[in-house]
């Protein structure tokens, strides 16, 4: 099945079966060992996904069962989270590299040098962190095979409009404030909707896809645009930052810059390889590049936030009532 509710289905299964499935797919993914770091990272899509069907589902669950299942699948996605933060930093420096010129393109040329010999140093998620992640997973299916959910889906249509609701006030607030951190809780909250439009697209798919797929354009930019800010900060203070631990992925964080053994090997090569002026020309030309993409991501929010939720809400649940066949319907004769 598709990561999609099924309107034949009431909440309650609908969601046991979805969660289910990505734990199960999330599990087989931890299993490979041709390529640990890819499954690491589609292992951490699952979590995103089953995170995002808790946020949709809240309202129909007890409040200390969705913060205590919100929290154990937040938790597996930290074990997870260092294997990806240095190629981050590693990806972003050869984007921007590649939009540079003259002595900034230079300035990218010494840091990209400078970290080669890094690779693989920032402590790659080992075969035991794994092993723990994936008994984790299968801890938690046992739990979420039997979680008690109103089988009411107008509750789902509830905790869509809390979430835009939520997406709207991180809108206002990130750009009014334009901080890093401020703007990548924007970025969660557009994750959350966009997962939401997949998961109810049953009931009008042409609408709720475009949805989706603004959410996940925006949530795309938000994401470049936090990328570059955790390499800029890293520049500016390379040993604070390298040093400090991030509170993780979860939604009342507020440090996400990285782990001190994900990032520290890339943050020495940093401090050896460029001079204060090279910091300047690359702190320049990541910042030009996140106005631009901050100019963008406010069009998408604009055009993604323009409806109300709910009225929003509204549609889903009539269009929700009339998914399925087609009833049968005798015309006149004319």
């Amino acid at each position: 099945m598709s990561y999609q509710l099924d309107p034949a289905q009431d909440l309650r299964h609908g969601a046991r079966r979805i969660a289910l499935e990505q734990i199960d797919s999330a599990v087989a993914r931890l299993q490979r060992t041709d390529d640990p770091a890819a499954a690491v990272h589609a292992t951490r899509k699952n979590l995103k996904k089953i995170r995002a069907l808790l946020r949709l589902i809240r309202p129909a669950l007890a409040p200390q069962t969705f913060r205590a299942e919100n929290a154990r699948f937040r938790d597996i996605g930290k074990m997870l989270s260092g294997a990806r933060d240095g190629q981050v930093v590693r990806d972003t420096l050869a984007a921007l590299h590649a939009t540079a010129k003259g002595r900034k393109a230079a300035a990218f040329a010494a840091a990209v040098d400078g970290i080669a010999a890094t690779a693989g140093r920032e402590a790659p998620v080992d075969t035991a962190t794994i092993e723990a992640a994936r008994e984790a997973l299968l801890a938690a299916r046992v739990s979420m095979a039997k979680l008690d959910v109103e089988p009411d889906l107008a509750k789902a249509f509830d905790g869509m409009v809390r979430t835009l609701r939520e997406a709207g006030k991180a809108f206002r607030h990130g750009f009014a404030t334009l901080d890093d951190e401020d703007l990548h809780d924007l970025r969660k909250r557009v994750q959350h909707h966009w997962r939401h439009m997949a998961l109810l697209s049953a009931a009008w798919p042409e609408m709720l896809d475009a949805r989706a797929t603004t959410a996940r354009q925006l949530s795309q930019v938000l994401g470049e645009d936090h990328d570059i800010a955790v390499l800029l900060r890293l520049l500016d203070d390379p040993v604070d930052h390298a040093e400090t631990a991030a509170a993780g992925d979860g939604d009342d964080s507020a440090g996400n810059i990285a782990t001190s053994s994900a990032i520290r090997p890339i943050a020495d090569a940093l401090t050896v390889a460029l001079t204060a002026a090279q910091r300047r020309l690359i702190h320049a030309h990541g910042r030009k590049r996140q106005m631009a993409l901050r100019r963008l991501a406010y069009t998408l929010s604009q055009r993604l936030l323009a409806e109300d939720a709910e009225n929003l809400r509204d549609t889903i649940a009539y269009c929700w009532r009339t998914a399925g066949p087609e009833p049968e319907i005798a015309l006149a004769a004319e």
